[in-house]
């Protein structure tokens, strides 16, 4: 089989770091939940149904009510552009990083090409307004 040009052949353990990555998001989700400041019944909702997706590939609501799911889902989506566009107008931007994390910066303090190379983290995303951005 030909690839067509500048298509580079699937490296033997791609589904490997595919997986990876899963499990990754995963954790890192876990690792975020600060119950119950950063959480509500949609977002622990979410948490559950991609726990189950992710460990038996299946959740068993997904079948018997799809609508209170996607409902879940779809509240805790609302939430998050929400924040996003909250953050923005306090000055903040975010880019996704090529490993699939987020980095947060104020555009005040990006580069000339609009990225700043400060990182989120757990600590300083509780109250990004606390964060100092200069050291």
């Amino acid at each position: 089989m030909t690839l067509p040009e500048g298509r580079k052949p699937l490296s033997d353990d791609w589904f490997v770091s595919i997986a990876e990555s899963y499990s990754r998001d995963i954790k890192n989700m876990q690792n975020s939940r600060e119950f119950p400041d950063n959480t509500c019944p949609a977002s622990r909702h979410a948490q559950m149904i991609a726990e189950s997706l992710h460990k038996d590939g299946e959740y068993a609501m997904l079948q018997d009510d799809p609508e209170h799911c996607a409902g879940s889902i779809a509240s805790v989506v609302k939430s998050l552009y929400q924040a996003r566009s909250f953050l923005k107008s306090l000055g903040y931007n975010w880019r996704v990083l090529d490993n699939g994390d987020v980095e947060w910066y104020t555009e005040q303090d990006a580069d000339d090409d609009g990225w700043y190379p400060g990182r989120a983290g757990r600590d300083n995303m509780s109250n990004p307004g606390d964060r100092d951005y200069e050291d």
